[in-house]
């Protein structure tokens, strides 16, 4: 019987250290870019999730679009920018910032979660559905959409998962601001501007606009304000304190087809979120991060 618990006792110690010497290996070469799923080698996904998950056990279908991408493309809102994607569709009035519908590999807009920096956007209201159309591209650095079945591990994203990474605050100047401005057709009209900089241990980036458009259709037209602002402390020996705060407001009518017997749907929907991170390392490859986030979404629909 002593035998019989020795040979036990040292088949499991064999099987801890193999698992352990696993780990080992999968922690050391835990690139996304060494499996050759993402479209762009160079850039790295920086996809949070509640769960471990090393690149190298998971086959991510990756997708990654820089603010430079976003700027080639003269894009007004994030889903001007996923529609370049392989796999999304989108169903859009022809008027740009008008409500948009995506499909993403045949599921729907409420089974793909989208995150900014991280914190589900699918919550802020009770259809779990995140209007990517009010989203305006002058905040984002970096975009990261993963399709296929391994968006299950963010939880219910059946269809898939967008990452919106926004603007950090620039550590080189105390000041910084770019300002734009467009003009189209239907009396379209887009005006950002933002400024960023850092002041000892303090960082700020604000940036704020608004986008209007009379429709390229008729009965159509679109109004969206927006803000967004980012306020950053290092600390002392080592670690961050970022918080942040984001509002989004939209106006819309959209339709009024007398011909097939629509009418107009006049909408309005306004988010509002503000978010407290702190992020401490431990060791070199390994990161304590906590956060909390609170927000709402209020929406009406009428019809004329």
């Amino acid at each position: 019987m002593l035998r019989r618990l020795l040979s036990i006792n040292l088949l499991l110690v064999l099987l801890m250290s193999l698992i352990t010497s696993i780990t080992t290996v999968y922690a050391e070469d835990d690139s996304i870019e060494a499996l050759g799923f993402t479209e762009k080698q160079k850039e790295k996904s920086s996809f949070n999730s509640l769960l471990p998950h090393p690149a190298s056990l998971i086959a991510e279908n990756i997708t990654i679009i820089t603010s430079d991408d976003i700027s080639r493309l003269n894009a007004h809102t994030l889903d001007e920018v996923l529609q370049t994607v392989s796999g999304i569709q989108l169903f859009q009035v022809r008027t740009p910032g008008s409500t948009a519908l995506l499909t993403l590999s045949g599921s729907l807009s409420n089974n793909i979660t989208l995150l900014i920096d991280g914190v589900p956007q699918n919550l802020l209201g009770t259809s779990f559905f995140a209007e990517a159309g009010m989203i305006q591209v002058q905040r984002i650095e970096r975009v990261e959409v993963i399709k296929g079945a391994a968006s299950v591990t963010w939880g219910s994203a059946l269809g898939g998962v967008i990452n919106v990474i926004t603007k950090d605050t620039n550590p080189e100047k105390k000041y910084s601001g770019t300002a734009s401005t467009s003009i189209g057709e239907g009396t379209t009209s887009n005006l950002a501007g933002g400024i960023s900089g850092k002041v000892s241990r303090f960082g700020y980036y604000l940036d704020g606009g608004g986008f209007h458009s009379n429709g390229l259709l008729p009965d159509n037209h679109v109004t969206l304000n927006h803000f967004f602002g980012k306020l950053t402390y290092d600390l002392p020996v080592k670690g961050r304190l970022t918080f942040s705060a984001d509002f989004r407001e939209g106006d819309r009518a959209e339709g009024d087809d007398k011909a097939k017997g629509i009418s107009a749907i006049n909408s309005a929907s306004r988010y509002e979120s503000t978010n407290l991170r702190f992020e401490y390392p431990l060791q070199q490859q390994l990161n304590l991060e906590l956060f909390t986030s609170i927000g709402q979404k209020n929406a009406w629909q009428s019809s004329k």
